[in-house]
């Protein structure tokens, strides 16, 4: 018996082993990869109206499990104000260099992503003015307005693989599709003022 239960034991190691060193460029048929969504440690939304810009950053450089990470929000949003909104979702490397994540899924995957924004501010609107290749909307291009004055909270939550077209929300988006459920790449909540 004891004989049995180390053969056993050997065997899940070394399927372990085996599984932990496959490769996915199996997957790679055209060249391209997909690039991973952990990775992304910063989120910056740009509004510009003229000279009146707002930038929301979170950035976290060491990821998940490490220190939290930081929110900066430049300045009040002016009231009653129509913004154009710009959504970068990038990679900081340990030696300065930044790979533009969002962009790689503009131009690659818009299909199987969507962004979504959300806020309990009165008077403030998000639409987005982007589409991915079957005219769903992508998000990573956006025009914002304000109504009054007001202070709230603003989340941006990016979904990968989610249903498409949807309701809007991202509960609705997270059904996903028939090859499963969609998930969320990053959300962040910034807390907004108008003013």
């Amino acid at each position: 018996m004891k004989s049995t239960l180390k053969l056993l034991a050997i065997l899940f190691i070394s399927s372990l082993a085996f599984v932990g060193c496959s490769s996915d460029d199996d997957d790679d048929h055209d060249g391209d990869h997909d690039h991973d969504h952990e990775e992304i440690n910063i989120l910056r939304y740009t509004l510009t109206n003229g000279n009146d810009v707002v930038t929301l950053t979170f950035t976290d450089l060491d990821g998940e499990g490490g220190a939290d990470g930081t929110f900066e929000v430049s300045g009040a949003l002016s009231a009653n104000t129509t913004y154009t909104g710009a959504l970068e979702l990038l990679h900081e490397e340990e030696d300065g260099e930044i790979d533009n994540i969002g962009a790689e899924i503009a131009a690659e995957q818009a299909d199987e992503h969507e962004v979504f924004y959300i806020t309990n501010i009165t008077g403030l609107n998000v639409t987005t003015t982007d589409v991915d290749e079957d005219s769903n909307p992508l998000g990573f291009n956006t025009t914002v307005t304000t109504g009054a004055a007001g202070t709230g909270l603003l989340t941006v939550t990016v979904v990968h693989e989610g249903k498409k077209p949807n309701d809007g929300t991202v509960d609705d988006a997270l059904i996903g599709t028939d090859e499963g459920p969609g998930s969320i790449d990053i959300t962040v909540t910034f807390s907004v003022q108008v003013q």
